[in-house]
């Protein structure tokens, strides 16, 4: 968790090209987790 600056669970990160895109923490309903990961691509 250090190494990816992860300082709450549940986080969730998006990656692309080992580059992070977007990140967000807390627990979220399976409808708000799908419209995050399709914002950040």
């Amino acid at each position: 968790g250090a190494q990816m600056g992860v300082r709450s669970i549940p986080t969730m990160a998006v990656y692309q090209g080992g580059r992070e895109l977007q990140r967000q923490s807390g627990a979220r309903p399976a409808p708000a987790i799908v419209q995050f990961v399709e914002a950040a691509l």
